[in-house]
Protein backbone atom coordinates (compact mmCIF):
# COMPACT_ATOMS: atom_id res chain seq x y z
CA UNK A 1 0.00 0.00 0.00
CA UNK A 2 1.53 3.08 -0.90
CA UNK A 3 0.10 6.62 0.56
CA UNK A 4 -2.01 7.84 -2.40
CA UNK A 5 -3.97 4.15 -1.89
CA UNK A 6 -5.41 5.64 1.10
CA UNK A 7 -8.20 7.81 -0.23
CA UNK A 8 -9.60 5.01 -2.78
CA UNK A 9 -9.38 2.55 0.32
CA UNK A 10 -11.66 5.05 2.29
CA UNK A 11 -14.24 5.80 -0.02
CA UNK A 12 -14.66 1.70 -1.19
CA UNK A 13 -15.18 0.98 2.57
CA UNK A 14 -17.38 3.62 2.99
CA UNK A 15 -19.18 2.24 -0.21
CA UNK A 16 -18.76 5.46 -2.32
CA UNK A 17 -17.19 5.76 -6.03
CA UNK A 18 -13.72 6.37 -6.52
CA UNK A 19 -13.17 9.54 -8.81
CA UNK A 20 -11.85 8.38 -11.81
CA UNK A 21 -8.87 11.45 -12.09
CA UNK A 22 -7.66 10.20 -8.41
CA UNK A 23 -4.31 8.72 -7.54
CA UNK A 24 -3.67 5.34 -6.31
CA UNK A 25 -6.06 2.31 -6.50
CA UNK A 26 -7.70 -0.68 -3.82
CA UNK A 27 -5.34 -3.17 -3.78
CA UNK A 28 -7.08 -6.52 -3.63
CA UNK A 29 -5.25 -8.38 -1.18
CA UNK A 30 -5.77 -5.61 1.20
CA UNK A 31 -9.58 -7.17 1.84
CA UNK A 32 -11.19 -10.49 1.57
CA UNK A 33 -11.33 -11.98 -1.94
CA UNK A 34 -15.11 -12.44 -1.26
CA UNK A 35 -15.91 -9.01 -0.64
CA UNK A 36 -13.64 -7.90 -3.65
CA UNK A 37 -15.83 -10.54 -5.80
CA UNK A 38 -19.00 -9.11 -4.86
CA UNK A 39 -18.25 -5.89 -4.28
CA UNK A 40 -16.34 -4.35 -7.04
CA UNK A 41 -14.69 -0.58 -6.36
CA UNK A 42 -17.15 1.84 -8.22
CA UNK A 43 -15.87 4.49 -10.29
CA UNK A 44 -17.26 7.99 -11.20
CA UNK A 45 -16.10 10.89 -13.52
CA UNK A 46 -14.43 13.67 -10.84
CA UNK A 47 -16.47 17.09 -10.50
CA UNK A 48 -13.59 19.02 -12.19
CA UNK A 49 -13.82 16.52 -14.71
CA UNK A 50 -17.37 17.07 -15.64
CA UNK A 51 -16.84 21.25 -15.72
CA UNK A 52 -16.06 22.55 -18.87
CA UNK A 53 -12.43 23.42 -19.23
CA UNK A 54 -10.89 26.58 -18.80
CA UNK A 55 -10.36 28.88 -22.03
CA UNK A 56 -6.71 30.62 -22.29
CA UNK A 57 -7.29 33.71 -24.13
CA UNK A 58 -4.78 36.18 -25.88
CA UNK A 59 -5.90 38.78 -22.81
CA UNK A 60 -3.55 39.22 -19.92
CA UNK A 61 -4.99 38.43 -16.62
CA UNK A 62 -4.10 41.91 -15.11
CA UNK A 63 -3.46 45.24 -16.34
CA UNK A 64 -0.39 47.01 -16.95
CA UNK A 65 -1.06 48.93 -13.52
CA UNK A 66 -1.92 45.84 -11.57
CA UNK A 67 0.88 44.25 -12.84
CA UNK A 68 3.48 46.96 -11.81
CA UNK A 69 1.65 47.39 -8.21
CA UNK A 70 2.02 43.30 -7.88
CA UNK A 71 5.78 43.59 -8.77
CA UNK A 72 6.33 46.67 -5.94
CA UNK A 73 4.51 44.59 -3.84
CA UNK A 74 6.88 40.95 -4.62
CA UNK A 75 9.71 43.54 -4.25
CA UNK A 76 8.93 45.02 -1.10
CA UNK A 77 8.69 41.53 -0.16
CA UNK A 78 11.93 40.49 -1.02
CA UNK A 79 10.98 38.07 -3.66
CA UNK A 80 12.14 39.72 -6.78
Amino acid sequence: MILYDIAPIVLYSLGQPIPTDMDGHVPEDLFESDRIKSNQPRFKESESAEREPARETDTPAYSDEEEELIKKRLEDLGYL
